[in-house]
């Protein structure tokens, strides 16, 4: 059966257990199981959120959740500051004009970022407006906003902090109470690992207070609705998609037994995998501050992140080597030569301490794998396999298994476990499928000069 497999920003895949879950019979959305799972939601919720405040669920888009955020906290006529720096910038824009706000815009080229420095301008120079309005990661153009600094400037001013977090929410660092964010909202069929459908909204104490003071607008996104439902239920003000809600606990579960801040680690490591690969390939990254800057390092506490730059490496993003774990070695044996087979390929073994160790079941037999690649498909799979894995990334033959990895991911991935046992499988299919992304969509030119070999390069000797 042929399977689909998704590379876009959203919707994106969702796990096996979370689909099988959604094929359970329809339930009642007022019983007492239903309102326990929406507990559970809302506390899941508020982990990935890292926040304190209560987090409403409501049945939309995520877009749902921006003109929530709006209609509750922006009067007409009232003045606000837009930090925009892409398309879904744009959106906020286009939400707060239908409802009659008065909007200053701080606009970055498409590539760039909202500086904390224009941002305090611009405060400084609109001390009367309510609100500002930014994105975490601008999807449109790969850009990720300084969150962190924002909260501080705003933090001191009489504006709330409304950031839309639908696509970087489960996979970059957000800390809504750390940060001093107002108002965040998300939705499900992102980095939460669900159908579209769902979207989340959390509001602190000074949110709050400036929902108050502003007059009612709506009906079916009022949050003061959410928040009396939620504190007499938990329950919702309106039917919910109740089928979604108890999907979503299942997949909210699968992040918090990861733990938040590995999660962030492993996505951070991927993206500048993917970078690294990108740029190996001679292109340039468009954007100009990567949505994951911030880097992840393990400590004796657990997970901490840093920003800046890291030296070590003579190119690209400067990427320093770190231990991760990887201790068995990886060599290349060449394999017995078949009639015809001209100079033949070479057949990848793994060992300890310099022993040949044993193939998995079905592969022992031997496989063949093809010649080196071409020099640039190599410097790309050494510079991602730099990042992903640090202490195998002198090894020769390692740039072939990840070249085999993106023509051939189902063998080449029982290969890659068993070269690579210290990892787990959830681990290595997520470095796997993100470098083959990164290799197999930069464009007809690229894939035209990186010819790859056809389904025949691979064979089993009896």
């Amino acid at each position: 059966m042929k399977k689909s497999r998704l590379f876009t920003p959203g919707p994106t895949p969702v796990p096996e257990e979370v689909l099988l879950e959604l094929a359970r019979p329809v339930g009642y959305h007022r019983s007492a199981e239903a309102k326990a799972i929406l507990g559970e939601v809302v506390a899941g919720l508020q982990y990935v959120l890292q926040t304190q405040q209560p987090v409403y669920v409501l049945t939309s888009s995520g877009t749902g959740a921006m003109e929530a955020a709006v209609t509750n906290l922006v009067a007409a006529g009232e003045k606000v500051i837009l930090g925009t720096a892409g398309r879904w910038g744009e959106r906020w824009r286009g939400i707060l004009r239908a409802y009659g706000a008065e909007v200053v815009a701080v606009e970055a080229a498409p590539g760039d970022v909202v500086t904390p420095e224009r941002l305090a301008e611009a405060l400084q120079q609109h001390s009367d407006a309510v609100a500002v309005f930014t994105t975490l990661c601008e999807t449109s153009t790969g850009v990720g906003h300084d969150i962190a600094a924002f909260g501080q400037l705003v933090r001191n001013s009489r504006a709330v902090l409304v950031v839309d977090g639908i696509s970087g929410i489960g996979a970059m660092e957000c800390r809504m109470d750390a940060w001093g964010i107002d108002v965040l909202v998300t939705g499900s069929q992102k980095a939460l690992m669900m159908p579209p459908g769902l979207a989340y909204i959390a509001v602190s104490p000074k949110g709050w207070q400036k929902i108050e003071a502003t007059p009612v607008r709506n009906f079916y996104f009022d949050l003061r609705r959410y928040r009396k439902a939620l504190a007499d239920g938990p329950d919702t003000p309106f039917t919910p998609a109740n089928t979604l809600i108890r999907a979503q606990r299942l997949a909210l579960e699968r992040l918090r037994r990861e733990g938040i801040e590995q999660v962030w680690c492993r996505h951070e490591r991927l993206a500048r995998a993917c970078r690294a690969a990108v740029q190996a390939l001679g292109l340039e990254l468009f954007a100009r501050r990567p949505a994951w800057l911030r880097r992840p390092e393990k400590t004796g506490e657990g997970f901490r992140l840093q920003t800046g730059r890291r030296t070590g490496h003579p190119q690209g993003e400067n990427l320093a080597p770190q231990p991760y774990g990887i201790c068995r070695s990886v060599r290349c044996a060449r394999s017995n030569r078949r009639p015809g087979a001209g100079a033949g390929p070479k057949r990848l073994e793994c060992g300890a301490g310099g022993r040949s160790g044993r193939l998995p079941a079905g592969l022992r037999r031997g496989v063949n794998v093809p010649l080196a690649p071409p020099p640039v498909l190599r410097s790309a799979a050494r510079r991602s396999a730099f990042v992903l894995f640090p202490s195998l990334s002198s090894s020769p033959c390692l740039p072939v298994l990840l070249y085999t990895t993106i023509r051939h991911s189902p063998l080449a991935l029982r290969l890659a476990l068993r070269f690579l046992p210290s990892l787990t499988i959830r681990h290595t299919l997520s470095t796997i499928r993100p470098f083959h992304c990164s290799l197999l969509v930069l464009g007809n030119r690229v894939r035209e000069e990186l010819p790859f070999p056809s389904a025949g390069s691979y064979s089993s000797r009896q």
